[in-house]
């Protein structure tokens, strides 16, 4: 039932969950840290570090936080990273639509 509002919400749950893992991922590695240094600062294990990142598993506030104290950034500096990165998907997939609409029309001219 992916027409469903839960099946989008699903959907859309896996795209953020996913933005946020690839930003963890590339703050942690500018700071030079490994994940099971991350993991030791934040009470986890490296493969939890390694679900987030990969987005199987959603960061809870707590723990986003502590991982912002650990890799020395501003809460804000990350919470509008994944913003940016967002819009940037949100822009990709509105170019795409329009793209398609406008071949869909050449195609019935």
């Amino acid at each position: 039932m992916s027409g469903t509002p839960e099946g989008n919400s699903k959907k859309s749950d896996a795209l953020f969950n996913r933005i946020v893992g690839d930003r963890l991922k590339n703050i942690r590695l500018s700071k030079k840290s490994t994940q099971t240094e991350l993991a030791e600062a934040i009470g986890v294990t490296f493969q939890q570090i390694q679900k987030y990142e990969k987005g199987r598993n959603q960061i809870s506030l707590k723990k986003m936080l502590m991982m912002c104290k650990a890799l020395d950034i501003h809460y804000r500096y990350f919470c509008n990273c994944i913003l940016d990165d967002l819009d940037r998907h949100n822009a990709a997939q509105s170019n795409s639509i329009i793209t398609q609409e406008k071949d869909y029309v050449k195609q019935c001219s």
